[in-house]
Formats: structure tokens, C-alpha cells, sequence
């Protein structure tokens, strides 16, 4: 039986005026994880830009072409240190759900 491709969406609140920054830095770590073994393509959401909306939350939607090359992407020290990088500019917890029906 074959593995199957996972997809997992990833959301945090980022702090107002630190946008920027922490975009920077999530473009750095989908640059890291597409060097790891199964990564299938990784895509940065944005909040709205409705003016009058203050949604701060980002999302990060990520796949692979199997749990086990997921896994090893999160146990990696490399997006240990690309979490540790962005720490400062998020606020609240982090949350992380599988989800199925994204192609990337």
C-alpha cells in the first residue's frame, strides 16, 4: 500500500507592524522545506486587505508526499530555527491542521 500526500495548514496571528518580517522569514523556511525529500509545494496566505477588517492571522499551506517526509520536515532542526526566527513576530498559539482536497 502507498502513502499518501499530506497537506497541512498552518496559521498564526502575526503582530501588527511585523508583517513584513514575518513573511520574510516564512518565505525563508517554504525556500528550506523544498530542499527536503517529498516536498510537494508550500503556499504563503495572506490576511485580507480590507481596510476595515484587522486580521492579522497568516496562513502557511504545506504538502508532502507522505507523512513520514512530513514528519521528518517538523522534527528538522531547520525549521527549528526558522520557528525560532519567527517567534518574535507572532502572538497566541499556533495552530496546525491536517486538511485534504488542497493541490499544490
Amino acid at each position: 500500500m502507498s502513502e499518501r500526500a499530506v497537506t497541512v495548514l498552518i496559521s498564526r496571528s502575526v503582530k501588527a507592524g511585523f508583517e513584513n518580517d514575518f513573511e520574510r522569514v516564512c518565505e525563508t523556511l517554504i525556500r528550506v522545506a523544498s530542499d527536503f525529500e517529498g516536498f510537494l509545494g508550500a503556499q504563503l496566505v495572506h490576511p485580507g486587505d480590507d481596510p476595515d477588517v484587522q486580521d492579522f492571522v497568516h496562513y502557511v499551506v504545506l504538502a508532502f508526499d507522505s507523512q513520514g517526509h512530513l514528519d521528518a520536515w517538523h522534527d528538522s532542526s531547520e525549521r527549528q530555527l526558522g520557528l525560532a526566527a519567527s517567534q518574535p513576530f507572532i502572538e497566541g498559539m499556533t495552530r496546525v491542521k491536517p486538511v485534504s482536497g488542497l493541490g499544490l
